[in-house]
């Protein structure tokens, strides 16, 4: 049996932040990486892991090619992700030193789907299956379907159908969300220490054990720090963010919020 997953792909561009912007300002980030994402993505690698042979079928953008090398190294098969020369789906995810986080998404060739594909990758793979679409309102809630000839099915024509359909997006949502977080929370914690001269990995999970997070270890004094670190990295650490705050200060006055390019 093998498994055909018809879903997003998404390039997941995460920025390490003190704390999530706010409207009119402009903040620093201290790290950024790039990871692959998209809920169908995850699913199908995640079917691949458990040793279930998966197709997976949708569309990339141009800038795509780690998400199809992401599909090979997991042995997914991308015989069905089409290519087109245009932007694909990608997010722009803040994570602050407490690990909460605040996601921009952009749908992308995600949002390019036609029926003529669609109904090509089910015949290609042997299914004759009516599709069916979910129309969401200005709020990203499902208040729709949409049957393959156009006519929409309104919540309240079939609200147990409704119902199971809102469980299934809650709870993948859920299992999403908490992915994302757990994989991004180690490095939006440690980002801003792994600036700090001598304070390698070690030093920096005495720190987070002992203060819990990047803020309490910034605000806390000299003495508390000597208690964790030798004095000199404890120094090291105390100097570390006092420079700091005095740059952004410095810097903050210079400029008006939101003035960034």
């Amino acid at each position: 049996m093998k498994v055909l997953n018809y879903g997003s792909l998404n390039v997941d561009n995460v920025y390490s932040v003190h704390h999530i912007v706010r409207g009119g300002e402009t903040i620093l980030s201290s790290k950024v990486e790039q990871f692959c994402g998209g809920k169908g993505l995850n699913q199908s690698i995640a079917l691949a892991k458990a040793g279930v042979p998966v197709c997976h079928a949708g569309l990339v953008g141009e800038d795509g090619g780690m998400l199809l090398d992401a599909c090979r190294e997991s042995g997914v098969d991308i015989t069905h992700v089409k290519t087109l020369p245009v932007k694909g789906g990608h997010t722009i995810i803040q994570v602050d030193e407490k690990g909460q986080n605040c996601i921009i998404l952009y749908g992308g060739t995600n949002q390019m789907q036609t029926k003529e594909y669609i109904d090509q990758v089910l015949e290609d793979f042997g299914l004759s299956l009516p599709v069916f679409g979910m129309v969401k309102d200005d709020r990203h809630r499902t208040r729709a379907l949409v049957t393959p000839e156009g006519e929409e099915i309104g919540i309240q024509g079939a609200p147990a159908l409704f119902a199971f359909i809102g469980q299934i997006q809650e709870e993948t949502h859920r299992s999403a969300v908490g992915f994302h977080h757990k994989r991004h929370t180690k490095s939006g914690l440690g980002s801003t220490l792994e600036k700090i001269p001598g304070i390698g990995e070690t030093r920096r999970k005495k720190l987070l054990k002992a203060f819990g997070s990047v803020k309490a270890i910034r605000q806390a004094d000299l003495s508390a720090l000597e208690e964790v670190l030798p004095r000199q990295a404890a120094l090291s650490v105390y100097q570390y963010f006092r420079t700091n705050e005095e740059e952004g200060t410095c810097a903050s006055s210079q400029g008006s919020p939101g003035a960034g390019g």
